[in-house]
């Protein structure tokens, strides 16, 4: 497995076995295989980050207009991590498939799936299964193109610090159970938050992902503005298996090939 930084969009001219991975903020992420687009959790940059060219007018001529196989997956309905503004893409572009989880306020039809957790669907050459969440809504494994993708969407070892013990150790059981099925999986690159809100615990549910999983590339995610997080939870698993990507910026992209 190979990680790069690519400062700049390339056109989508992927090789087999390749994937292109744009951060676009918080938990949002484009993933460009060989044959395929695949958009998790969308939502625009917070206005203070200054940042151009990923509103959802951009990314529509960006990486959805012109394209076939574009997937659009929403873990659940919270507003940092769903718009509903990302349903006019589909109006514009009739052959992209939204796949949401089943809390997400949307009518299904023959291109928009709404999925439960533990279920499976296989549309053309892309095969999703949806695994549960401590939160709302579903976390997605995605496979497509040889290659597999985990969102863990608000699945998250949620320890805060003025919960009570008892409440503790349920989330603790509670994201491990969870966690459990996807031991079996292989996967390519895991997107897993890294909370800074949990403080000095912000790092329990990657640093116990990375170990039972083994994804070849773990990227943080769920940090808002705070970047500097990435940087801490790399360097505390300095000795992982899993290689870890550092994000520093909204549209910062990754470059993964599968070895």
């Amino acid at each position: 497995m190979g990680i790069t930084l690519a400062s700049k969009r390339k056109e989508h001219f992927m090789k087999p076995f390749t994937a292109q991975i744009t951060h676009v903020y918080h938990s949002g992420f484009i993933v460009e295989t060989i044959n395929h687009t695949l958009i998790f959790d969308y939502i625009e940059p917070d206005k203070s980050l200054d940042v151009t060219g990923f509103n959802r007018h951009d990314v529509f001529r960006k990486w959805i207009s012109d394209r076939n196989n574009v997937f659009v997956f929403v873990s659940h309905h919270h507003q940092d991590h769903y718009m509903p503004s990302v349903l006019d893409w589909q109006a514009a572009n009739p052959s992209l498939h939204l796949v949401a989880g089943y809390d997400v306020p949307v009518q299904p039809s023959k291109n928009c799936h709404l999925m439960n957790p533990c279920e499976k669907l296989k549309i053309n050459e892309v095969s999703i299964e949806t695994f549960g969440s401590t939160d709302d809504g579903v976390s997605f494994y995605v496979q497509a193109d040889n290659m597999s993708f985990f969102h863990s969407g608000d699945l998250n070892w949620w320890h805060w610090n003025e919960f009570s013990p008892q409440q503790l150790e349920k989330e603790e059981l509670d994201f491990k159970k969870e966690i459990q099925p996807l031991c079996a999986k292989s996967i390519d690159v895991a997107f897993v938050p890294v909370d800074p809100r949990l403080e000095e615990h912000y790092y329990l549910a990657g640093e116990h992902f990375v170990e039972t999983c083994k994804p070849s590339l773990m990227v943080p995610m769920h940090f808002g503005t705070n970047f500097d997080v990435t940087k801490m939870f790399s360097s505390k698993l300095t000795n992982s298996s899993s290689s870890i990507a550092v994000l520093e910026n909204c549209g910062q992209q990754l470059h993964y090939e599968k070895k």
